[in-house]
């Protein structure tokens, strides 16, 4: 096994001084020889490249990483350790796939997970085919009122009897709830991205008419995942601009874009329901109209620059 560690410590070393691109090639030669030997090398062989994945994934690019990670989501013999990392990551794009699919966690595993996970990473659990009880309990137990609603709704979660009866309770107060958590809105915005064929660019008239159906049906994931695509935002970064602490960033977001009026009033409308402050809405108008294009372009240019970089 010293041999082993002298890999990691070479491999610790390499991922502080080369760049991501090299990181990731070295990645995936490292996951094509796993796979090569899943089948046939010991336990203890396993987990020293289950420990280099641990260390490389710091260093290595999100192209590479997204890829590997999307095949272990369906693999029974991928690297326990680096999928408990990846579940648990605070970008969706890795968590979700690990979460939802990820065939190499047992029964402990998987309360382990829900106990570190954080609100969105828990909504995602919750959506689990037959999730263990011993997750369910957690998250029944500690998780917020929209994860055991989301929990209540997976017909296969395997639930204890002290299970159901708390959540027997959430199904009474949560009914007619309407108010969606940020954690979730980013997440059903980000599951709404992934399911939309990108669109052309939006015309004003035919982004109003949408925007209003979805409104209606109080689809809310749609309803950013739409915006989000026509204004080339993440999905988090999308949410903060509809909920943030005031209008402006809506507003500036919607003067570059040229929406018109009514678009924008319509979802101030949604703030105000949400219980996000607005203001008085004829001076909101002035005040959108008042708005300088350039200033708004820059304003706009600035949070796709932001959300490419988060990646949220």
């Amino acid at each position: 096994m010293s041999q082993a560690r002298h890999l990691l410590r070479d491999i610790d070393t390499m991922v502080t001084a080369r760049n991501p691109a090299e990181c990731g090639r070295l990645f995936k030669r490292l996951a094509s020889l796993y796979q090569d030997f899943s089948l046939k090398a010991d336990q203890d062989q396993l987990a020293v490249f289950d420990d280099v994945f641990v260390r490389l994934l710091p260093g290595c690019d999100r192209d590479t990483l997204l890829d590997q990670t999307l095949g272990w989501s369906r693999s029974a013999f991928a690297p326990k350790q680096t999928l408990m990392r990846l579940a648990l990551s605070p970008s969706l794009e890795f968590s979700i796939p690990v979460l939802a699919h990820a065939q190499v966690f047992d029964d402990h595993d998987l309360w382990q997970i829900a106990k570190q996970a954080n609100e969105a990473q828990q909504l995602v659990l919750a959506t689990r085919a037959h999730l263990p009880a011993l997750a369910c309990d957690h998250l029944i137990a500690f998780g917020s009122d929209e994860v055991r609603s989301v929990l209540a709704a997976n017909r296969t979660a395997h639930i204890s009897k002290t299970g159901l009866k708390l959540l027997e309770d959430v199904r009474r107060t949560s009914a007619g709830q309407s108010v969606p958590s940020h954690a979730s809105l980013v997440l059903q915005t980000r599951l709404a991205m992934a399911a939309i064929t990108p669109p052309d660019r939006i015309s004003g008239h035919s982004l109003a008419g949408r925007m209003t159906d979805l409104i209606d049906r109080q689809n809310w994931g749609e309803l950013l995942a739409v915006l989000a695509m026509s204004a080339d935002l993440s999905a988090g970064a999308m949410v903060r601009a509809l909920l943030g602490p005031d209008a402006t960033t809506l507003l500036q977001l919607g003067r570059a874009l040229d929406w018109d009026w009514p678009c924008v009033e319509a979802l101030l409308q949604v703030r105000m329901k949400w219980g996000e402050p607005v203001g008085d809405l004829a001076e909101t108008k002035q005040v959108y109209h008042a708005i300088e294009p350039q200033q708004a372009s820059m304003t706009h240019d600035f949070l796709v620059r932001r959300s490419r970089q988060t990646g949220d």
